[in-house]
């Protein structure tokens, strides 16, 4: 059995990259992925590959590309089609304790229909593997035409996290602004990161103090107003009331009560819905 501190001093050298490694895996996640903002990856001619600056985790690796990286590209078939992997790779030589980082490309193979070719070093630094290799980007060769793809995810830092996986949504309650006596209960949350599709999760309770007519089809009541957020699609979602013809609809950032039929409803009468909708950024 054995233990160690690693972060705190013993007095001699002791942390190493697989430690440092280790830390950042669990923390970030065993994949690869790239750190803040996701690169610009162009063909700046047909066969020169340019890939703009940007921080990289590699299997627990910090990996910093800096300045402007280039790399050649062979030329397409006048017919066919070709993937390329440019690929991170990671080096350890056991004999020095040297670890290292590269980039390179993996040529694949011309045929109707591309497809990615296999890397030569796919085992995982976790894993021990003194070399291996991790793709992040790929250029698609459709004849002599050569098109770049970034391929890494982006890792989402914790102030993201933290402001997006699970919010409350401000509402700006639109009915009885004059002072009718209109009641409204509302909440709403919004629940996963930015760019991954959120959902909002909403509870509305009104209850109107007058009767009023209500038009089949119409343009409906606004009730409430999200604040910062809208809705990609037009959601429903059937209000318990006493008529089943009562619904609310979400409309870009605006939540509103309609009706599929035309009738009166009545003084003090209580519509509560729960809905559930996608949403992105006002």
């Amino acid at each position: 059995m054995a233990i160690e501190l690693v972060t705190g001093h013993s007095g001699a050298a002791h942390v190493s990259g697989a430690d440092a490694g280790a830390m950042h895996a669990g923390i970030c996640g065993s994949d690869s992925y790239v750190l803040g903002a996701v690169p610009s990856v162009t063909m700046s001619d047909a066969n020169t590959l340019t890939i703009q600056p940007c921080d990289l985790m590699v299997e627990g690796r910090h990996v910093r590309l800096s300045g402007t990286n280039t790399l050649s590209i062979r030329s397409g078939a006048q017919t066919g089609k070709r993937n390329d992997l440019i690929y991170v790779r990671y080096t350890y030589d056991s004999s020095t304790g040297v670890e290292s980082a590269k980039l390179g490309v993996k040529e694949g193979t011309t045929a109707t229909t591309a497809t990615d070719p296999a890397l030569d070093n796919p085992s995982s630094v976790l894993d021990g593997a003194t070399i291996a290799d991790v793709a992040i980007a790929r250029v698609s060769l459709d004849a002599l035409t050569p098109t770049a793809t970034w391929l890494l995810p982006q890792l989402p830092t914790l102030a993201a996290l933290g402001d997006s996986v699970s919010q409350s949504i401000k509402f700006t309650v639109e009915v009885g602004k004059n002072g009718e006596g209109d009641t409204v209960n509302i909440r709403g949350y919004v629940i996963g990161p930015d760019g991954a599709e959120p959902l909002a999760v909403v509870s509305i309770r009104w209850v109107n103090p007058k009767a009023f007519n209500s038009t089949a089809w119409g343009t409906g009541i606004k009730v409430a107003t999200m604040q910062g957020w809208s809705c990609p699609i037009d959601a429903d979602m059937l209000a318990s009331s006493s008529s089943t013809s009562e619904y609310y609809q979400v409309i870009n950032d605006g939540i509103f009560f309609r009706t599929s039929t035309t009738h009166s409803v009545g003084a003090a009468t209580w519509h509560y819905g729960a809905m559930v909708f996608p949403v992105q950024r006002a």
